[in-house]
């Protein structure tokens, strides 16, 4: 088992380092000093696991996310463990959509951080979602995760109808069925308000998100890439889209 560490304080770093060396399957610890030349190392060498140290809400956090999540596509089977300073909502959500595996929030326990190392795929498929929380929390999380990339925030009206129906989707599949029929008129009645206002809040957010990111990069800041062809999705298709990605990612 061969893992990758980056980690600013040589303190911990010499700590982990030091109890990995103590199992038999562990064959190799790499030290990256920076990390860039962590994923350097993960784009360029087969690896096991890689723990590394992200400061939520630097400049280069998002850009590592997206490394970390091109390089997790590759390396499906392999794990990363992000250990920060301090953690929010949004960063959770990142987290869980950009393909890391598990988050330690300072101060976190060394010894929590090496179990998770060295322990088993089946094991860790069955807690690294359930140890954030259940199903709907993290596609609540998600879904607004996804929103703010496309720069849908709360402020707009069409937000809250549009989380509130995506959740709704993967929660409760027959309610895509018919979305003008079914799902818009339930969350109209959940807000006091009518169905069409929930149809034109929602095209309405999804229409600014397009033109905030120039089209082409609408889908590769959902996180999809270019799975989705050049043209803005109607309601039911950006609904989809999302409930799709949730169900591949949470199941």
């Amino acid at each position: 088992m061969k893992v990758i560490l980056s980690i600013d304080s040589e303190i911990e770093r010499e700590a982990i380092k030091n109890s990995l060396i103590g199992y038999e399957d562990i064959s190799d610890v790499i030290i990256a000093d920076s990390i860039s030349e962590a994923m350097y190392r993960m784009n360029n060498n087969e690896f096991d696991a890689a723990v590394m140290y992200l400061e939520n809400g630097s400049k280069d956090m998002m850009q590592a996310l997206f490394k970390i999540q091109e390089i997790k596509r590759k390396n499906k089977d392999s794990k990363v463990i992000i250990l920060t300073d301090k953690a929010d909502e949004t960063f959770s959500s990142a987290a869980i959509i950009f393909g890391i595996d598990y988050v330690f929030v300072s101060p976190y326990n060394l010894s929590d951080v090496v179990s998770k190392i060295v322990s088993g795929k089946g094991e860790e498929a069955a807690a690294g979602i359930e140890d954030v929380a259940d199903k709907k929390l993290n596609a609540e999380r998600m879904t607004s995760s996804i929103l703010n990339s496309t720069g849908i925030f709360p402020n707009l009206k069409g937000y809250k109808y549009l989380k509130e129906a995506i959740v709704t989707g993967y929660t409760r599949k027959d309610t895509l069925d018919a979305v003008t029929k079914y799902l818009y008129p339930e969350i109209a009645d959940n807000n006091n308000t009518t169905a069409d206002r929930v149809e034109r809040a929602i095209r309405h957010a999804i229409e600014s998100a397009w033109h905030k990111c120039g089209g082409n990069d609408f889908y590769i800041k959902m996180g999809f890439g270019n799975a989705y062809s050049n043209k803005r999705p109607t309601n039911s298709e950006y609904i989809f889209a999302v409930v799709e990605y949730l169900n591949n990612h949470i199941g």
